[in-house]
């Protein structure tokens, strides 16, 4: 995949099928985003959310995997523990499993 050039010019994010530039207006902030792995344990009597040495997490929730529960409960521990709103934080893979891809956007004002 080729590299996108970034250009501050413009009134709205424009980007091209044709061309590798991306124009942004001059006031837009770079959004800083994260993903990391997350290890899910539903059905835990306490919810936390700890690091493991190789950098993964492992979350404990009290919800049910059921109805997508588990996975509301988990958004909403990330976004507390991180000190971002629960929009700001997806599931970006796994929703169905215990292993998970989460994705962390921080807007910067």
């Amino acid at each position: 995949m080729a590299e996108r050039t970034v250009h501050a010019l413009g009134a709205s994010p424009c980007a091209h099928a044709w061309s590798n530039t991306l124009y942004l207006p001059h006031n837009a902030a770079p959004r800083r985003m994260r993903t990391i792995k997350i290890k899910v344990k539903p059905g835990a009597r306490e919810e936390g959310l700890r690091q493991l040495a190789d950098g993964s997490w492992v979350a404990s929730v009290k919800a049910q995997p059921v109805d997508g529960k588990a996975n509301a409960a988990l958004i909403a521990l990330v976004a507390t523990h991180f000190g971002v709103r629960k929009v700001q934080v997806g599931i970006r893979s796994g929703a169905a499993g215990r292993m998970k891809l989460v994705q962390i956007r921080d807007e910067q004002q």
